[in-house]
């Protein structure tokens, strides 16, 4: 399997991208990546963030994520920099376009003290119906900033939790949103094997099946596995498929 792999991007582009593709203009450090802007202007787009999705893990195991593969070979996909193997602050800078020194949220509570606007609430001010869905921490900080917050309860089954997200997720995709951010984790708590492979594919497919036509994927890790040494996650941007 070949895969065409487009210039390398960081993190910090993917919320200029995304605001882009909605004919807005979000200020951060990163800028937006023109072909994608080009390619997927005025879709709606739902970012689909996978704990500990490391780029060189994605090539490894690419046949085992046929969903996601075949989202790479008819979209664009790109070898994405990550600063900081750290959930929380990644997903900051992934939402914000800055790095984790800046925008200085290393942990939840952290949020409460910055002064930065993530992405999804810049959305929402320009009139943008944004959701987000991700572990009630994090969740519940966007309360009273977006259109839709879903709190998902934290658990030790993990698989439990991914398939809550993912109901969530349709329902909300179901509710006319513009924008959703949707976080799975069960790489970071299982690793890499056939059956947490499967659950990862299972989840893409279902919600691409229930994604409207004007909608695209917008798919990546929020950081490296712990482990590792590498410093890159892939991000890969395609029409619904």
């Amino acid at each position: 399997m070949i895969l065409k792999i487009q210039n390398e991007v960081t993190q910090l582009d993917i919320a200029p991208t995304i605001a882009k593709i909605y004919g807005l203009n979000y200020h951060c450090a990163g800028s937006p990546i023109k072909e994608v802007v080009n390619r997927f202007y005025g879709s709606k787009t739902i970012l689909i963030i996978i704990d500990s999705l490391g780029f060189d893990e994605y090539i490894k195991y690419a046949d085992k994520l046929p969903l996601l593969t075949k989202a790479a070979e008819e979209g664009l996909l790109y070898k994405c920099l990550t600063f900081i193997k750290l959930t929380t602050p990644s997903i900051a800078s992934i939402l914000c376009g800055l790095k984790p020194e800046i925008h200085r949220v290393y942990k939840t509570g952290d949020v409460y003290k910055s002064s930065v606007k993530s992405l999804p609430e810049y959305l929402s001010e320009n009139g943008i119906r944004s959701g987000v869905i991700m572990e009630s921490s994090g969740a519940i900080t966007f309360i009273g900033k977006i259109d839709i917050v879903v709190p998902i309860e934290d658990r030790e089954d993990i698989v439990s939790f991914d398939y809550e997200t993912l109901s969530r997720t349709i329902e909300i995709i179901d509710r006319w949103a513009d924008f959703i951010v949707a976080h799975f984790r069960i790489l970071d708590k299982y690793g890499y094997n056939s059956e947490t492979l499967n659950h990862v594919n299972s989840i893409l497919m279902k919600i691409n099946q229930s994604l409207p036509n004007n909608w695209i994927l917008t798919i990546c890790g929020d950081h490296p596995p712990h482990k590792t040494k590498q410093l890159h996650v892939p991000l890969i941007f395609s029409n619904k498929l």
